[in-house]
């Protein structure tokens, strides 16, 4: 037998995990467009995230706390809905995830705590911030039925995706067929439309301990033929004037890792579902690890008048192009 890996090349993967504890900034911009006749939604937020993770007996435990959230629209009528969404979001703001080595799902740790905080704010909060009864009972009916499917549901979520990485298997060469775990897509547009796919490795470059990663979206290869039939109908029926080839779902994230430990530098995910040119639905997300860019600027041995001048701006990861790798 052959043995083609050296000393250097044991660890055949791209990265480590290891404990961490980061401070986040998220922003996200989405876009509603609907038809030429009716002006896009535009959707912005920002939220600071508290990160720690630990890795024990080749499990990682990840507790994940969003403070500090914002939002806004040039939408009126979802005005309301989204100042809902800002208070909804105060009633419990940590999860923390169990994960297997890979980063794929096991259980949600802190489930009896998270009910226990929605059965507080439902019997102290709710009648003082929600004064209509009837607006209440929906409220709770729909509150609780997210809370029940919340295991299966929060790794839907945009946000929890980029921050709860599937990678860390990645090996340390190129192969156009290593993927994420499977996931799963509800359509914004076509009724009960749930599509699966994987995200695999796009491109990666690894130098200097740090790891730039490309994810793309791949398909799940028994799901095309039943896609494109539900497409094909959907578009017979509803917009005659398209074809099922015109509709794009794609979802594409960029990371920027910590090999040592896996601790995300930055990241960025880009989301659209369109039908058409006129109709769709799109999502960017930036996440910003302020500390660490902070902690990057510090160590740098410049003057201290530029030194303080530095501080007062975030520092960027500015990739050079050498060592990266393309792949498919």
């Amino acid at each position: 037998m052959f043995n083609f890996l050296s000393k250097k090349d044991t660890n055949i993967y791209l990265l480590n995990q290891q404990n961490f504890s980061s401070k986040y900034q998220l922003t996200t911009q989405s876009c509603f467009t609907m038809g030429k006749e009716n002006p896009p939604i535009h959707v912005s937020s920002t939220a600071a995230i508290n990160l720690k993770q630990t890795v024990e007996k080749k499990k990682i435990y990840t507790k994940i706390s969003v403070t500090n959230m914002t939002s806004e629209t040039d939408n009126n009528n979802l005005k309301e809905s989204i100042q809902e969404m800002l208070l909804f979001a105060k009633i419990n703001p940590v999860i923390e995830f169990i994960r297997f080595e890979n980063g794929s799902p096991k259980d949600i740790d802190n489930m009896p705590d998270i009910w226990e905080a929605w059965e507080r704010w439902k019997e102290k909060q709710l009648p003082n911030e929600i004064p209509n009864e009837l607006k209440q009972q929906k409220i709770i009916k729909n509150y609780e039925n997210g809370l029940k499917s919340l295991e299966d549901t929060v790794y839907k979520n945009m946000q929890y995706m980029l921050l709860l990485p599937g990678c860390y298997k990645f090996r340390h060469y190129p192969d156009p067929l290593e993927c994420t775990f499977e996931k799963t897509y509800s359509s914004r547009f076509v009724e009960k439309l749930d599509i699966s796919y994987y995200l695999n490795k796009k491109s990666f470059s690894d130098k200097n301990n740090i790891v730039k990663l490309t994810l793309g979206t791949q398909i799940a290869d028994d799901e095309n033929k039943e896609l494109v039939k539900r497409l094909e109908t959907f578009y017979e029926n509803n917009m005659p004037d398209f074809s099922f080839k015109d509709y794009l779902f794609d979802i594409k994230i960029q990371y920027t890792f910590d090999k040592n430990t896996s601790e995300i530098f930055d990241a960025h995910l880009s989301f659209i579902e369109k039908l058409h040119s006129n109709f769709s639905y799109t999502i960017e997300m930036d996440l910003i690890n302020a500390e660490r860019e902070k902690k990057i600027i510090d160590k740098t041995p410049i003057k201290s008048e530029e030194k303080e001048k530095n501080n007062k701006r975030w520092s960027t990861l500015v990739d050079d192009g050498d060592d990266n790798i393309v792949i498919g």
